[in-house]
């Protein structure tokens, strides 16, 4: 796939990634991506053409109903696990490319503990 191509399938479905382990292509939804893995739902490994058309719809639903800052698997929970045998963990050294939306869990919580920090300064002004 070509940047060009995704440039034209994320425009429809913004949702997806797009993922080069080795020289197998992976498009599908992140659930999480932390320094040393990425997870993602494999689009390709679902060979039912009901369920292809739920996991988009899903996709669709967590895309523009969520902040996109909690993965599809929380957001969703009952309703996403049917593909749960679709997830693959890839170790992040061997990803060659990554094009579209990424969630990474464990940066959301150092921006949440650097925004609590406040350092309170005592002056003296009598």
């Amino acid at each position: 796939m070509t940047p060009e191509e995704f440039e034209i399938l994320n425009k429809k479905h913004p949702y997806l990634t797009y993922v080069k382990f080795y020289e197998t292509e992976i498009i599908g939804i992140i659930q999480n991506i932390d320094n040393q893995m990425v997870s993602i739902y494999d689009y390709g490994n679902i060979t039912n053409n009901e369920l292809k058309k739920k996991f988009v719809d899903l996709g669709k639903l967590w895309w523009e109903d969520s902040n996109q800052k909690i993965p599809i698997n929380i957001f969703l929970r009952e309703d996403f696990l049917i593909f749960r045998k679709t997830l693959k963990c890839l170790p992040k050294k061997d990803v060659k490319e990554l094009w579209g939306p990424t969630l990474s869990l464990e940066e959301n919580f150092q921006k949440r503990i650097k925004r609590r920090r406040i350092q309170l300064i005592r002056t003296d002004d009598k």
